[in-house]
């Protein structure tokens, strides 16, 4: 690190009177067909993290996140992120992440789901694409794409209730594989309930962007199977 990205870092990290960032991972559920009060595990991670110190998050942003507790050679180093979600609070801000666990650093998390973890962040880095100049616009995202996605369709209608963008319809085409790793470990889980799992991945922020839709931005999200 150069010293000016060490400067940076610091001052992302550390804030008198607050506390460091802290991480929690919780990993998303898919619901069994035969009952759906019934949860299956799930690969796929949502890691909410507090920070000290406030930034305007805009779409297409990224993080480094490095967690301590996960271990020297494995923790400690920087793993990018894209930031799928922020929500502000009396605790500050809060990104969410979404965060599809495999090996290493996302391996090593997933063993300390609904843990609050000391973490640290570098950035946000990215470039955002301006979207709001189009009266239409049309996103394609397939599995965890879609966490870069949700970003910019909570840009855009915050922009129109804000009367700063044009866009007045969004199609968003998701395009869900069916066999993944859950889906072979239980293979009671059919296509068509394992896509209404997928969906549990964005559920909420769905749920919440269609209720801030206040000037009734004309949304879109089919879901197509990938056999």
């Amino acid at each position: 690190m150069t010293t000016l990205h060490w400067l940076l870092f610091a001052f992302r990290n550390f804030a008198i009177g607050r506390p460091f960032a802290k991480a929690v991972a919780t990993r998303l559920s898919i619901p069994y067909p035969s009952d759906r009060s019934l949860t299956g595990p799930s690969n796929v991670l949502q890691v909410d993290i507090t920070v000290p110190r406030k930034w305007k998050v805009r779409a297409g942003q990224y993080v480094f996140v490095s967690i301590p507790k996960l271990g020297i050679l494995v923790g400690l180093r920087g793993h990018p992120f894209m930031i799928s979600w922020w929500d502000w609070s009396q605790k500050g801000l809060t990104i969410s992440l979404l965060v599809k666990s495999r090996t290493g650093f996302t391996g090593q998390l997933d063993r300390y789901t609904n843990t609050e973890l000391l973490a640290f962040i570098d950035g946000p880095y990215g470039i955002q694409h301006k979207f709001g100049e189009y009266g239409t616009v049309i996103m394609f995202a397939t599995g965890i794409g879609i966490a870069g996605h949700i970003p910019y369709i909570k840009d855009l209608i915050s922009g129109y209730n804000n009367c700063q963008v044009r866009t007045r319809r969004i199609l968003l085409v998701w395009q869900i594989n069916n066999e993944s790793e859950s889906r072979r470990r239980k293979p009671i889980l059919f296509a068509s309930n394992h896509l209404l799992g997928q969906e549990q991945w964005v559920k909420s922020w769905m749920d919440d962007l269609l209720d801030s839709d206040t000037g009734y931005v004309r949304m879109r999200h089919p879901t197509l199977p990938a056999f």
